[in-house]
């Protein structure tokens, strides 16, 4: 329970809390004394929330002034502007509503302060009658007739029309009939072409089916015998839906098992498209539909399986594939070459190479520039020990500066500590040494080389 806040002697609006009176229902109740002289015992939430700040007498005397200086007036039949005030509406929020008529006929309730104080003369006729309002009676706009004007609103003119449909009179702004926006009521878009019967691809259309989101649908059979639902939008040019999903279903699996030929081939109208910017094809003279490419070792014409069309595709788009052989990690797509048998494959020159020929690779720069005999010297002047934990098996030879930062220092022995391995990697972990930061172009932005460990 919460500690008690005495309120004894503090005021809370015309109250003034005396002492503190017996308990109710859990809830702490006070002696209060109002600056009339009435007492009463007051809860103290409600004195601190601020609900109870006078008596019910002094409450009485302020609501009966109130009432006189607001006295009600009663405005009906009077005229303020173009308004005239037929009768009153309702009270809300402590303001009264008059239902008033404008000059221009149109009915509207409005405050009566607002009429008092000239807040509103009219109900905006007056504002758009400083301007000049061309009479549009009797003018045709496409298939809609002026009939006579209509109320006015804040944005402009209205009209109403009568459509040569024969619907009921509408209302129109004058600017969109003037424009050319308006120019029916939309019996044009209730129009619908029927399209019972038709055929488009293997789909008959049977009947109109309900109206969806995307519009005016229609109930279809296919050839298979399923029924489909399709919007008339689907049906333009009849290359959007020609079927239920079967003509697609049926391609997808004449590709993959390729039955369509039989034997193991791939689709000309299909592939050929992905990797002729890159190979020499064509349609197999034995049958049309199969793919044919060159050799590149041998130049001669073959057929390709499906599993070596896929490899050259996923090569050339470079798509990168999770290496089973080692877990966790991923790499790109070989290149995947066309070749007609394995004796092309292991001649070629550039099997199984992306960046250099067999026999071509260069040597390591690193290598290149290092002498072979400084880890020897390194290791025999520091006693084949590691000089930071003393550990003597599976020892490396750390360069104090970068090799590739510092190349004149690369062959200096005193540039040079040999360290374990696990000494090793905890060096290049630090902040500035990694090998990501030794292969970054700015070296420049490199913190400061290592000191030589003691």
């Amino acid at each position: 329970m919460g500690k008690l806040i005495d309120l004894k002697g503090n005021r809370f609006g015309k109250w003034v809390v005396i002492g503190r009176d017996n308990d109710r229902k859990g809830a702490t109740y006070w002696k209060c004394k109002c600056d009339c002289g009435n007492i009463k015992s007051i809860d103290g939430s409600s004195l601190r929330s601020g609900d109870s700040t006078q008596c019910t007498e002094c409450r009485k005397v302020n609501l009966n002034k109130w009432l006189q200086e607001n006295k009600f007036i009663d405005l009906t039949g009077m005229r303020f502007g173009k308004w005239h005030v037929i009768n009153r509406s309702y009270d809300k929020n402590k303001a009264r509503y008059w239902l008033c008529k404008c000059d221009c006929g149109v009915i509207r309730n409005v405050s009566g302060s607002m009429l008092k104080k000239g807040g509103s003369i009219s109900c905006g006729c007056s504002k758009i009658g400083t301007i000049n309002v061309k009479d549009l009676t009797g003018e045709r706009f496409g298939k809609l007739v002026v009939i006579k004007q209509a109320s006015n609103s804040k944005s402009g003119v209205r009209w109403w029309c009568q459509c040569d449909c024969g619907s009921k009179p509408i209302r129109r702004m004058a600017a969109s009939l003037s424009s050319g926006k308006s120019l029916n009521c939309g019996c044009d878009y209730k129009t619908i072409k029927d399209l019972s019967g038709k055929k488009f691809g293997k789909l008959t259309v049977i009947k109109r089916s309900k109206h969806t989101s995307r519009g005016v649908s229609w109930l279809c059979k296919c050839e298979c015998g399923n029924d489909k639902i399709v919007a008339s939008n689907d049906f333009s040019g009849g290359i959007y839906t020609q079927s239920c999903g079967c003509a697609k279903l049926d391609g997808i699996k004449q590709y993959m098992s390729g039955r369509f030929l039989g034997i193991d081939a791939s689709l000309y109208d299909v592939l050929s498209p992905q990797i002729k910017f890159a190979e020499k094809t064509r349609r197999d003279p034995e049958n049309k539909k199969a793919l044919q490419v060159k050799c590149t070792k041998c130049k001669k014409w073959f057929t390709p399986t499906r599993s070596q069309v896929r490899h050259r595709v996923d090569g050339l788009n470079q798509r990168v594939h999770k290496d089973k052989s080692r877990t966790g990690k991923y790499r790109v797509s070989s290149e995947g070459r066309f070749y007609c048998s394995d004796e092309c494959k292991q001649s070629c020159s550039i099997y199984g190479q992306i960046e250099w020929p067999k026999g071509f690779r260069p040597d390591n720069y690193r290598n290149e520039i290092l002498d072979p005999d400084l880890n020897i010297l390194v290791l025999n002047r520091d006693s084949y020990q590691c000089q930071k934990c003393g550990a003597t098996e599976d020892l490396n030879v750390h360069h104090i500066e970068g090799v590739a930062q510092e190349p004149m220092l690369a062959n200096d022995i005193d540039n040079c500590i040999t360290v374990c391995h696990s000494c090793h990697v905890e060096i290049h972990s630090q902040p500035g040494c990694t090998y990501f930061d030794y292969q970054r172009e700015a070296c420049e932005q490199l913190p400061p080389p290592m000191t030589k460990l003691p």
